[in-house]
């Protein structure tokens, strides 16, 4: 059952670096993606010493030759496949102005050679859709030195234990002192993914199958509250992710200890049982494919941020069809028996294989499900991206109008020779109705769903039509939602809506208006359909905005820029929003008499 809790850890790797991945723009998962590289590559190195201290090879370089060969058709076709089907994808994505750099096809092109020959962990500015292959690099290049380091060590026991002694002390060493470096040098940042300070996993795991006797001789009790311990010290070390990215070393130096029960359950036949055993155990097999498509379906940016956790699970059935056609083919016959995947009963050639029997009639029930999962998550996908497209869409047209929108202004009523006080804005100023300022006649102008460029585009026929003594102006929510898509849009936005608050501004006050630019009132909490559109840029932007609002006061020219927001004595606040950009009553209710003050200073 060893080799099936093997399979059952690497899926637990896997896991992790798709919660890292998927999660990523949460800023809450730092270091668990790097605790599932160290997983996989411990298991590898078990992995390497089994193949080669059990190959039937009469001599060590028919050993070496045929290790390196079986790796090479393992991996390579998935790789070259993944690597040319990437071309399409980067492609397909080159129109979006917010991917991270370099994220377009040249920079593609010029790392392909690179990645084709394993050596992405030494080159750096590598696009995201090849970035990932480092560790894929690191494997490699152990798989290359494993069949040396193995001949060197000879046939003796004393030979052996000083040799690969050697090497685990000397990596550990460098992989340890990486992040010293790192803290004292932060030019070095990148070494962490080069061989020498990634790789002592790999050479814990040869040297730990190496002395896997050694390991087997511990009483049972032991290995029971190692099992326990190990997995409960480094979990709570992993929960620690979620205070920050301050917390990563510790969270990849406490998920070290997972190292140790994995070795445990390996040696000792203990896998994990029930459907989350099986479960773990389908994604191990499949580990290498999944691998490859989860970075372009999560952090590449390829996906809106918000579908990043969906990008990672279509990843495991991208991946799963990857397998099918791309790593099932070439697994040698052995291991094709010993997963099921001729999907006939295993022969019970062993304690272990019974168990495995069972994994035919699992890939029976996974591979429906999972074709039907691969249509759901796609549909999914595939309607999450159009609304997105239609949302920007609209927006786009709001916020760069070819021409004034139409809309209906509401009129109050007032004693004859009145001086009328208009209201220019979006659907806050709509919501605000009539409200009663003596001495005014209001007139509210305002148009749900207006952008600032609308919202000046009406100014002139406005002013022409109701010849009012005040203007007053809140706008620029709207414009700035835009950002919840396009953060890289930031500067500009925010330059754009103050051009146009203040452009309207002027027009009005050139026309003998008093006017006052209310500084863009703050949104509340995002609800739960916005949270796909929306980001922490939209308040940044606010208050940029209203900082370049500020700045541009001149009560000499009959523009006054007023905070009314604080002047009523609100603060964002539960209580006084209807919803992410509108208010309740009471919130107008505090706004009206505030406003009456500052129209009483106009006079």
């Amino acid at each position: 059952m060893g080799s099936i809790a093997l399979d059952q850890w690497r899926g637990l790797a896997l896991v992790m670096v798709l919660v890292s991945h998927g999660f990523y723009f949460t800023n809450r998962v730092h270091g668990i993606g790097r605790v599932g590289v160290n997983l996989f590559f411990f298991i590898s190195g078990i992995l390497v010493f089994r193949s080669l201290s059990r190959t039937r090879a009469t001599t060590a370089w028919e050993r070496t030759r045929t290790f390196w060969w079986r790796r090479f058709r393992r991996l390579y076709p998935a790789l070259i496949s993944y690597s040319l089907a990437g071309i399409g994808v980067v492609w397909l994505a080159r129109s979006r102005s917010d991917l991270p750099l370099p994220s377009d096809l040249s920079s593609y092109f010029r790392a392909l050679p690179v990645a084709l020959v394993y050596g992405t962990n030494y080159t750096a500015n590598s696009p995201l859709a090849l970035g990932h292959l480092w560790s894929l690099a690191c494997e490699m290049q152990f798989y290359l030195l494993a069949p040396i380091i193995y001949w060197l060590g000879g046939t003796g026991r004393h030979r052996r234990d000083v040799i690969f002694g050697s090497l685990l002390v000397l990596l550990m060493g460098m992989g340890a002192a990486q992040p010293v470096l790192q803290h004292w040098r932060p030019s070095t940042a990148g070494w962490r993914y080069h061989f020498e300070f990634a790789v002592w996993p790999m050479m814990l795991g040869f040297c730990c199958e190496y002395k896997r006797d050694w390991f087997r001789a511990l009483p049972a009790w032991t290995v029971t509250l190692a099992l326990w311990l190990g997995a409960g010290i480094s979990g709570l070390g992993i929960a620690l992710m979620v205070i920050g990215m301050e917390m990563k070393p510790l969270v990849i130096a406490t998920g070290a200890l997972l190292l140790v029960p994995c070795l445990l359950a390996y040696l000792f036949g203990r896998p994990m049982t029930g459907l989350a055993g099986q479960s773990l155990c389908w994604l191990g097999e499949r580990t290498y494919s999944i691998y490859l498509w989860q970075q372009p379906l999560t952090i590449c940016g390829f996906l809106p941020t918000s579908l990043h956790p969906l990008g990672a699970a279509a990843a495991t059935a991208v991946g799963g069809m990857w397998f099918h056609f791309f790593e099932r083919p070439f697994l040698s016959a052995s291991r094709k028996m010993e997963t099921g995947l001729n999907g006939r009963s295993v022969p019970k050639r062993s304690a272990e294989l019974p168990v495995r029997a069972g994994a035919g009639s699992l890939n029976s029930r996974v591979r429906p499900a999972a074709v039907v999962l691969v249509i759901l998550l796609l549909v999914v996908l595939g309607i999450g991206w159009r609304l997105r497209a239609l949302y920007e869409q609209r927006l786009r047209a709001e916020i760069w109008p070819a021409a004034p929108p139409a809309g209906l202004v509401q009129v109050g009523s007032g004693s004859p020779g009145e001086p009328a006080v208009l209201l220019l804005g979006d659907s806050r100023i709509t919501q605000w109705e009539l409200p009663r300022l003596p001495g005014w006649r209001v007139i509210n102008a305002g148009l749900n769903g207006s952008s600032t460029g609308q919202m000046r585009l009406r100014t002139a026929a406005l002013l022409d039509r109701f010849h009012p003594k005040a203007v007053v102006i809140q706008a620029g929510i709207n414009d700035l939602k835009y950002l919840g898509l396009r953060p890289e849009l930031s500067s500009s936005l925010v330059a754009l809506t103050s051009s146009n608050l203040l452009s309207a501004a002027a027009e009005c006050a050139a026309r003998g208006c008093r006017v006052l630019v209310l500084e863009t009132w703050p949104a509340g909490r995002p609800s739960l359909a916005r949270l796909p559109v929306w980001s922490s840029a939209v308040a940044a932007g606010i208050q940029e905005l209203n900082a370049r609002l500020r700045t541009a006061a001149s009560p000499e020219k009959g523009i006054w820029i007023v905070d009314l927001f604080q002047r009523a004595g609100l603060k964002p606040a539960a209580g006084i929003y209807r919803d992410t950009l509108h208010f309740a009553p009471q919130a107008y209710a505090r706004l009206t008499p505030a406003l009456e003050q500052e129209l009483v200073n106009l006079r």
